[in-house]
């Protein structure tokens, strides 16, 4: 029987835009004055990150859609 953990994983789209907004979130907690730990992490600050992601939104969607294509 072989190691699940050597076998190769092909992400789904979805799990790949998770985990690209995951970093995402990192990210904005790095370079937040002050820097923030996950731990001290408010509410407020993942609002403050959703609205500043939000203004990228989706530059090419897959299909048509009558939804504001925003990423949050």
């Amino acid at each position: 029987m072989e190691n699940p953990r050597s076998m190769p994983t092909t992400l789904s789209r979805y799990e790949n835009q998770k985990r690209r907004d995951w970093n995402m979130f990192g990210q904005y907690l790095r370079n937040h004055r002050p820097p923030l730990s996950l731990a001290r992490c408010s509410d407020a600050h993942v609002l403050e990150f959703l609205r500043y992601f939000n203004q990228f939104g989706h530059p090419s969607p897959p299909a048509p859609c009558l939804c504001p294509l925003r990423q949050a």
